[in-house]
């Protein structure tokens, strides 16, 4: 999920929970002062150099916007991990039903 927009990750993982029976694992841009940094900086680059746009979000709006979405009642987070390896950095979540 790290290339949604913060307002349609839910809308995802709420269709993929129509078509899941157990378990959602998916991977999000954690919002960090690093990663925001790395992003203002990034936007004084020319378009053409740019790397894919991502929407870091905090761990903590993300969780509320899953409880408040309708379509993941029934779900619940299960589990969540930073992922970093080199210069790679997201958080890892896993929702249950």
């Amino acid at each position: 999920m790290i290339h949604y927009h913060r307002g349609d990750i839910t809308k995802a993982l709420a269709g993929l929970a129509q078509r899941t029976s157990q378990r959602i694992a998916f991977t999000f841009a954690p919002k960090n002062p690093f990663l925001s940094t790395m992003i203002t900086v990034g936007r004084l680059f020319p378009r053409g150099d740019r790397a894919p746009f991502i929407e870091p979000v905090a761990e903590q709006t993300l969780a509320k916007m899953i409880t408040q979405e309708p379509g993941l009642s029934a779900w619940k987070i299960d589990a969540t991990q930073k992922i970093a390896r080199g210069f790679y950095i997201s958080q890892a979540m896993v929702l249950t039903r």
